[in-house]
Protein backbone atom coordinates (compact mmCIF):
# COMPACT_ATOMS: atom_id res chain seq x y z
CA UNK A 1 0.00 0.00 0.00
CA UNK A 2 1.11 3.49 -0.68
CA UNK A 3 2.99 6.00 1.80
CA UNK A 4 0.17 8.75 0.74
CA UNK A 5 -2.68 6.60 1.42
CA UNK A 6 -1.54 6.71 5.08
CA UNK A 7 -2.91 2.93 5.14
CA UNK A 8 -1.44 1.16 8.27
CA UNK A 9 -1.47 -2.32 6.89
CA UNK A 10 -2.52 -4.89 8.98
CA UNK A 11 0.31 -7.19 8.86
CA UNK A 12 2.71 -4.46 9.88
CA UNK A 13 0.73 -3.68 12.67
CA UNK A 14 0.89 -7.70 13.81
CA UNK A 15 4.82 -7.33 13.75
CA UNK A 16 3.97 -4.43 16.21
CA UNK A 17 1.96 -6.41 18.40
CA UNK A 18 3.77 -9.78 17.97
CA UNK A 19 1.09 -11.46 17.16
CA UNK A 20 -0.78 -10.77 20.85
CA UNK A 21 -2.25 -7.88 22.28
CA UNK A 22 -0.39 -8.01 25.57
CA UNK A 23 3.08 -7.36 22.87
CA UNK A 24 2.31 -3.38 22.42
CA UNK A 25 3.70 -0.64 25.10
CA UNK A 26 0.28 0.30 25.69
CA UNK A 27 -0.98 -3.18 26.12
CA UNK A 28 1.44 -3.77 28.69
CA UNK A 29 1.02 -0.74 30.32
CA UNK A 30 -2.33 -1.13 30.98
CA UNK A 31 -1.83 -4.86 31.80
CA UNK A 32 0.86 -3.89 34.55
CA UNK A 33 -1.59 -1.46 36.35
CA UNK A 34 -4.57 -4.23 36.10
CA UNK A 35 -1.95 -6.47 38.12
CA UNK A 36 -1.38 -3.80 40.92
CA UNK A 37 -5.50 -3.41 40.90
CA UNK A 38 -6.99 -4.75 44.23
CA UNK A 39 -9.17 -7.33 42.69
CA UNK A 40 -8.90 -9.67 39.60
CA UNK A 41 -11.48 -8.71 37.21
CA UNK A 42 -14.22 -10.49 36.08
CA UNK A 43 -14.10 -11.65 32.73
CA UNK A 44 -17.45 -12.98 32.26
CA UNK A 45 -19.30 -9.68 33.68
CA UNK A 46 -16.75 -6.89 32.39
CA UNK A 47 -17.20 -3.10 33.91
CA UNK A 48 -15.18 0.33 33.46
CA UNK A 49 -15.64 1.74 36.84
CA UNK A 50 -14.18 5.12 35.29
CA UNK A 51 -15.76 7.88 32.74
CA UNK A 52 -14.32 8.81 29.46
CA UNK A 53 -12.62 11.88 29.52
CA UNK A 54 -12.22 12.91 25.60
CA UNK A 55 -14.60 15.60 24.34
CA UNK A 56 -16.67 14.76 21.42
CA UNK A 57 -14.32 16.55 19.36
CA UNK A 58 -11.00 14.75 20.69
CA UNK A 59 -13.57 11.63 20.31
CA UNK A 60 -14.61 12.64 16.41
CA UNK A 61 -10.68 13.06 15.36
CA UNK A 62 -9.80 9.65 16.90
CA UNK A 63 -12.24 8.48 14.69
CA UNK A 64 -10.97 10.03 11.64
CA UNK A 65 -7.32 8.96 12.91
CA UNK A 66 -8.46 5.07 13.60
CA UNK A 67 -9.80 4.90 9.63
CA UNK A 68 -6.57 6.47 8.57
CA UNK A 69 -4.54 3.69 10.51
CA UNK A 70 -6.96 0.38 9.75
CA UNK A 71 -9.54 1.83 6.81
CA UNK A 72 -12.19 -1.34 5.46
CA UNK A 73 -11.02 -3.35 3.25
CA UNK A 74 -12.72 -6.54 1.79
CA UNK A 75 -11.63 -8.77 4.69
CA UNK A 76 -12.70 -6.37 7.46
CA UNK A 77 -14.05 -3.44 8.85
CA UNK A 78 -12.25 -0.16 9.93
CA UNK A 79 -10.80 0.82 13.30
CA UNK A 80 -13.61 3.63 13.90
CA UNK A 81 -16.37 0.99 12.87
CA UNK A 82 -14.78 -1.60 15.33
CA UNK A 83 -14.57 1.47 18.12
CA UNK A 84 -11.12 1.58 18.54
CA UNK A 85 -11.28 5.61 19.15
CA UNK A 86 -13.63 4.28 22.19
CA UNK A 87 -10.97 2.35 23.54
CA UNK A 88 -8.48 5.09 23.20
CA UNK A 89 -11.21 7.12 25.26
CA UNK A 90 -11.00 4.31 27.67
CA UNK A 91 -7.06 3.74 28.15
CA UNK A 92 -6.62 7.25 28.52
CA UNK A 93 -9.29 8.21 31.26
CA UNK A 94 -8.13 5.42 33.71
CA UNK A 95 -6.75 6.06 36.85
CA UNK A 96 -3.15 5.19 36.49
CA UNK A 97 -0.09 6.45 35.84
CA UNK A 98 1.11 5.35 32.56
CA UNK A 99 -3.03 6.10 31.04
CA UNK A 100 -2.14 9.40 32.81
CA UNK A 101 0.73 9.75 31.00
CA UNK A 102 -0.53 8.80 27.75
CA UNK A 103 -3.77 11.11 28.11
CA UNK A 104 -1.21 14.38 28.15
CA UNK A 105 0.59 13.01 25.61
CA UNK A 106 -2.43 12.31 23.51
CA UNK A 107 -4.00 16.26 24.38
CA UNK A 108 -0.86 17.96 23.35
CA UNK A 109 -0.82 15.53 19.94
CA UNK A 110 -4.36 16.23 19.22
CA UNK A 111 -3.43 20.42 20.15
CA UNK A 112 -0.73 20.03 17.29
CA UNK A 113 -2.85 18.32 15.02
CA UNK A 114 -5.70 21.05 15.15
CA UNK A 115 -3.25 24.11 14.98
CA UNK A 116 -1.55 22.54 12.13
CA UNK A 117 -4.41 22.27 10.52
CA UNK A 118 -5.60 25.71 10.75
CA UNK A 119 -2.57 27.30 9.93
CA UNK A 120 -2.24 24.93 6.52
CA UNK A 121 -5.54 24.60 5.57
CA UNK A 122 -8.29 27.40 7.77
CA UNK A 123 -10.33 24.49 8.58
CA UNK A 124 -10.86 22.05 11.84
CA UNK A 125 -9.00 18.68 11.09
CA UNK A 126 -12.17 16.76 10.69
CA UNK A 127 -13.29 19.01 8.26
CA UNK A 128 -10.32 18.05 5.96
CA UNK A 129 -10.90 15.78 2.99
CA UNK A 130 -8.56 12.63 3.12
CA UNK A 131 -5.49 13.74 0.78
CA UNK A 132 -5.44 16.81 3.37
CA UNK A 133 -5.65 14.33 6.07
CA UNK A 134 -2.75 12.30 4.47
CA UNK A 135 -0.35 15.37 3.66
CA UNK A 136 -0.94 15.98 7.87
CA UNK A 137 -0.59 12.98 8.96
CA UNK A 138 3.01 11.89 6.54
CA UNK A 139 4.78 14.44 9.05
CA UNK A 140 4.35 12.69 12.29
CA UNK A 141 3.30 9.25 10.99
CA UNK A 142 6.88 7.59 12.57
CA UNK A 143 9.01 9.72 15.33
CA UNK A 144 12.31 8.72 13.56
CA UNK A 145 11.76 10.80 10.87
CA UNK A 146 9.40 13.51 12.88
CA UNK A 147 11.23 16.90 12.99
CA UNK A 148 11.37 18.80 16.34
CA UNK A 149 8.26 20.87 15.34
CA UNK A 150 6.26 18.12 14.90
CA UNK A 151 7.60 15.76 17.63
CA UNK A 152 4.09 16.33 19.54
CA UNK A 153 2.42 15.56 16.96
CA UNK A 154 4.12 11.99 16.25
CA UNK A 155 4.46 10.89 19.57
CA UNK A 156 0.65 11.34 19.85
CA UNK A 157 0.76 9.38 16.24
CA UNK A 158 2.44 6.27 17.77
CA UNK A 159 0.60 5.99 21.12
CA UNK A 160 -2.88 5.90 18.58
CA UNK A 161 -1.24 3.76 16.27
CA UNK A 162 -0.13 1.66 18.80
CA UNK A 163 -3.81 1.63 20.77
CA UNK A 164 -5.79 1.48 17.40
CA UNK A 165 -3.79 -1.62 16.64
CA UNK A 166 -4.42 -2.89 20.37
CA UNK A 167 -8.38 -2.71 19.85
CA UNK A 168 -8.55 -3.62 16.82
CA UNK A 169 -6.78 -7.16 16.42
CA UNK A 170 -8.26 -7.92 20.27
CA UNK A 171 -12.21 -7.87 18.29
CA UNK A 172 -13.49 -11.00 16.63
CA UNK A 173 -13.20 -9.45 13.38
CA UNK A 174 -9.61 -8.34 13.86
CA UNK A 175 -8.51 -11.40 14.64
CA UNK A 176 -10.93 -13.45 12.28
CA UNK A 177 -8.57 -10.64 9.78
CA UNK A 178 -5.38 -12.24 10.46
CA UNK A 179 -6.79 -15.97 10.94
CA UNK A 180 -6.31 -16.48 14.50
CA UNK A 181 -7.87 -19.67 15.93
CA UNK A 182 -7.39 -19.67 19.41
CA UNK A 183 -9.83 -21.02 21.74
CA UNK A 184 -11.63 -22.80 19.46
CA UNK A 185 -12.16 -26.89 20.58
CA UNK A 186 -10.82 -28.92 18.28
CA UNK A 187 -11.19 -32.93 18.54
CA UNK A 188 -7.80 -33.63 17.27
CA UNK A 189 -4.22 -31.51 17.49
CA UNK A 190 -2.35 -32.66 14.39
CA UNK A 191 0.65 -30.40 15.72
CA UNK A 192 2.57 -27.94 14.17
CA UNK A 193 2.32 -27.64 10.07
CA UNK A 194 5.42 -28.65 8.81
CA UNK A 195 6.66 -25.64 7.10
CA UNK A 196 6.50 -23.86 10.43
CA UNK A 197 8.67 -26.70 11.82
CA UNK A 198 11.40 -25.89 9.02
CA UNK A 199 11.33 -22.18 9.38
CA UNK A 200 12.18 -23.11 13.15
CA UNK A 201 14.30 -25.68 12.57
CA UNK A 202 12.51 -28.36 14.19
CA UNK A 203 11.76 -30.37 11.49
CA UNK A 204 12.86 -34.09 11.51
Amino acid sequence: MSEKSMTFDRRGAMKIIASSALATPAARAFAATQERSLSDPDLLNPEVSWQGVLTVSELAILAVLSDLIIPADDKSPSGKTLGAHFFINEYVSAPYDSSKLALETLRQGLLWLHKTSQARFDLEFTALDEDQQTTICDAIKWLETASADNRQGAEMFALVRDLVSTAFFTTTEGMADIGYVGNVPTATFDGPPPEVLKRLGLEG
